[in-house]
């Protein structure tokens, strides 16, 4: 988990983190459409909520290329972190 409060090196180091990825992506198109997200829209590492809405804006971006379902980021916290309000996994 991300804190809520992250200190100026861990937003630096997550940062670091984010940008690296793209390097780690077997497929180079996929890679270089990361690399260029990043880019467009840098990650926003101030507190984790705007983390994993940047995250989830950026996995909705990737899904419209894919033609598939945008997910809905207002759930983001209750689908990747603290579960659904049923105990569902999905």
């Amino acid at each position: 988990y991300y804190l809520k409060k992250p200190t100026e090196q861990q937003k630096s180091s997550n940062v670091d983190l984010i940008g690296s990825l793209p390097a780690l992506y077997p497929c180079k198109i996929c890679a270089n459409d990361l690399e260029d997200q990043i880019k467009e829209s840098p990650p926003r590492v101030l507190t984790r909520e705007h983390l994993e809405q940047w995250f989830c804006e950026i996995h909705n971006q990737i899904n419209r290329k894919l033609g598939k379902e945008e997910f809905d980021c207002k759930f983001v916290a209750k689908r990747w972190r603290d579960g659904w309000d049923d105990g569902s996994c999905d």
